[in-house]
This record gives structure tokens, C-alpha cells and sequence, in this order.
């Protein structure tokens, strides 16, 4: 998402931190997840990239393709300017899709994943 869409602070509130300070590039945070099910905790590995586009080339260090598979994206808007939500999401999708495809996973997989 863009500068300022709140992608931080989202992770901040999930992680109950009140004080959180904006990283510049990717920035790496860490979530522990509890499943009451099992009654077992896993770390959950956060990255986030920078608005600018700048920084997009990090991307390599946080989407590899071998573990893609387990990988949740995540697009973050401004909704305190809901105009440019569309453009702004349209924009991140590319940038993202952008990557994906310089992974050169095979179709059969990639198709698999797409159908989770």
C-alpha cells in the first residue's frame, strides 16, 4: 500500500503495541499465533514494504518461490481517501503479480495455489 495507508500500525494493533515507529524499505515484524485447537504457537513472519516504489525490488527477500505456497499478501488502502483506494490496489496487484512472475513457477503450480 501507499505511504501512510496504515499498513504499520495494522500490525502494530494485531500485536497490541500502541508505540510503533515506520520502518523505510521492508520492514520486519513477527506475530505469535496461539491455535486453541492444537494448544500450539507458531511464529508468524511479517514483512512490509515501504509505499514507495522504489523499494518494490525488496520483494525477493520476503516472496521466494519456494515458499510462495504459504504466503499471504496483503494490500493496505487509505481509506481517509477512499477515491484513490481503486488506483492504489490495481497498482500494489501489479507490483506483486510483477514479481510472481519473475519467480517462473511452473503453471500447473501456480494454478494449484491460485485454487486454494
Amino acid at each position: 500500500g501507499e505511504d501512510g495507508a496504515g499498513k504499520t500500525s495494522l500490525i502494530g494493533k494485531i500485536q497490541g503495541i500502541e508505540e510503533y515507529k515506520k520502518g523505510r524499505g521492508m520492514e520486519y515484524l513477527y506475530l505469535n499465533v496461539h491455535d486453541e485447537d492444537r494448544d500450539d504457537q507458531t511464529r508468524c513472519n511479517v514483512w512490509i514494504l515501504d509505499g514507495d516504489l522504489y523499494h518494490k525490488g525488496l520483494l525477493k527477500f520476503a516472496m521466494e518461490a519456494n515458499s510462495l505456497k504459504d504466503t499471504l499478501i496483503m494490500l493496505v488502502v487509505d481509506m481517509s481517501r477512499p477515491w484513490t483506494a481503486l488506483d492504489s490496489l490495481q497498482k500494489w496487484a501489479s507490483v506483486v503479480r510483477e514479481h510472481i512472475d519473475k519467480l517462473k513457477i511452473p503453471p500447473e503450480e501456480m494454478k494449484e495455489m491460485e485454487q486454494k
